[in-house]
């Protein structure tokens, strides 16, 4: 369940404190909510790490909950493809938000507008329907993102 995911992270970002640095974690810059999992004996995965760092913890988090609040949760097409399904966005991100601050999610949330935009740095159709999409429907999905996180912050 999403809050088991959330749950998850947020151990991991307790128990990877750097020894002799109480406010720094040694985690992988791949940490994210779709990079972990269970197998059938219920051990904890985490896959497609990414190389380790040691940041402070608060900003491990924000980049956490920013993959989090950024991440389709539903198969089923519909709205969710603007705006997150909250309920399940709730169960991942609440446990990790203790970790970090709204500004700090917001700062994360800016960065990885900048970096979709530009992404697309290649030519052709392909390329102009990825721009065009990030302009129109794109904006849509970035305010409704937005929107959860100050939600989530105000509803503690």
């Amino acid at each position: 369940t999403a809050s088991r995911v959330g749950a998850a992270l947020a151990g991991i970002l307790e128990t990877r404190t750097v020894p002799g640095q109480p406010d720094d974690v040694a985690v992988w810059k791949g940490l994210d909510p779709k990079n972990i999992g269970w197998g059938k004996d219920g051990r904890l995965w985490v896959f497609d790490f990414g190389p380790p760092s040691v940041i402070p913890r608060a900003d491990a988090a924000a980049r956490v909950m920013a993959a989090g609040l950024l991440s389709r949760w539903v198969a089923r097409p519909g709205r969710h493809v603007i705006s997150p399904e909250r309920s399940i966005l709730r169960g991942v991100c609440e446990p990790i938000a203790d970790y970090t601050t709204l500004a700090a999610v917001e700062t994360e949330l800016r960065h990885h507008k900048q970096l979709r935009m530009r992404e697309p740095q290649r030519r052709g159709l392909a390329a102009t329907a990825t721009r065009l999409g990030l302009r129109t429907l794109g904006r849509v999905h970035w305010a409704a993102v937005q929107r959860e996180a100050r939600r989530l912050y105000a509803d503690r």
